[in-house]
């Protein structure tokens, strides 16, 4: 558009959406003005103990977009979903909801079991978000068919950016491999990865899991704790590693497999949430079942010695769909497009 805007951010520091923060933070100023950053847990209530940790993140993110819209910006960009359900109805046309799964979608998915009178009274405060103006914009296909479904409204899909420079292509001299990047280690699938690694056939090649769980160590298996997002550390693994695997059980849109794609490491994974939209078996990676063992050594043995042409076709989804820049430059249009 023409004129100057002024956007507000308030994105949670929750697991992967610190690193989707700190590109925002990096590359939003590329297509906007001017750009502030409402941290939400500056504007916590101490007074919340546990058990209230849902209100009290809802409350914060509520509180952080007021100030953020009394502050003059022309629209408002909140992450996640899950704790927009007090946002002011008023200047909701000002506001736009950015996240990675409905609240249905992560029940069903990580099988949280919460009761059915919780999700409705969650899914008629969103509904009423979106008729009164907001904008709900998925990091997936997978996500934004679920604001649509759930929230009964029009819904965006953006992909989140890749810090491109960060992970640089490197699709040769890697070392016999294998990379595992996940916080949650049983979730994503650690456990599948550590009984293939005990296999006969496999006790020959390095397993390097970046995790916080810690198990005692065997020859072929290197523990990596404590690496931050976008670390030297973990970025020179990304650029070693001859394969990644994330065996995944349950996710969203997991940053680590971009990370890996850009990087030029052939991706095994497996498709829950909105992984599709990330790895197309034997396009931009490989496919296995969560929990299969066999499926997941099979899929790593093509990744490891015959790669093919993977890797590039990989790095190039990842730029086409990923690069911040162009990721900035259609939220604004996103934005944009109804304001006066």
């Amino acid at each position: 558009m023409g004129w100057a805007v002024k956007l507000g951010v308030v994105c949670i520091d929750a697991l992967g959406w610190k690193v989707v923060r700190a590109r925002w933070e990096r590359y939003l100023p590329s297509a906007f003005e001017s750009v502030e950053m409402f941290h939400p847990e500056k504007f916590g209530n101490p007074a919340l103990k546990r058990g209230l940790r849902t209100l009290a993140k809802q409350l914060a993110v509520r509180r952080a977009t007021e100030t953020a819209l009394k502050s003059g910006c022309d629209a408002v960009l909140v992450a996640t979903n899950g704790e927009a359900a007090m946002l002011p109805l008023t200047h909701a046309s000002r506001v736009a909801v950015y996240g990675d799964a409905s609240h249905r979608q992560l029940n069903d998915l990580y099988r949280f079991g919460r009761p059915e009178r919780k999700q409705r009274a969650r899914e008629r405060a969103l509904s009423r978000l979106a008729a009164a103006g907001a904008k709900f914009i998925g990091m997936s296909t997978w996500c934004a068919e679920g604001f649509s479904r759930d929230y009964q409204t029009q819904a965006w899909t953006l992909p989140p950016a890749m810090d491109l420079e960060a992970f640089a292509f490197r699709p040769n001299g890697r070392e016999r491999s294998v990379l595992f990047v996940g916080g949650q280690f049983q979730r994503k699938g650690g456990s599948t990865l550590l009984e293939l690694a005990a296999r006969p056939e496999w006790r020959e090649t390095p397993f390097h899991l970046v995790t916080g769980h810690q198990k005692p160590a065997s020859p072929n298996v290197h523990w990596h704790p404590g690496l931050t997002p976008e670390s030297d550390e973990l970025r020179q693994l990304f650029a070693s590693s001859g394969a990644f695997a994330l065996p995944t059980h349950a996710d969203c849109t997991p940053q680590a497999i971009l990370e890996a794609q850009a990087s030029g490491i052939p991706v095994v994974s497996t498709l829950v949430g909105g992984i599709s939209d990330l790895v197309q078996h034997s396009r931009t990676g490989w496919v296995v079942t969560p929990g299969s063992v066999a499926e997941l050594g099979a899929a790593l043995r093509m990744a490891l010695e015959s790669p093919g042409e993977i890797p590039a076709q990989a790095r190039a989804r990842v730029e086409k769909e990923n690069d911040p820049v162009a990721h900035a430059a259609e939220l604004r249009r996103i934005l944009t497009a109804d304001l006066t």
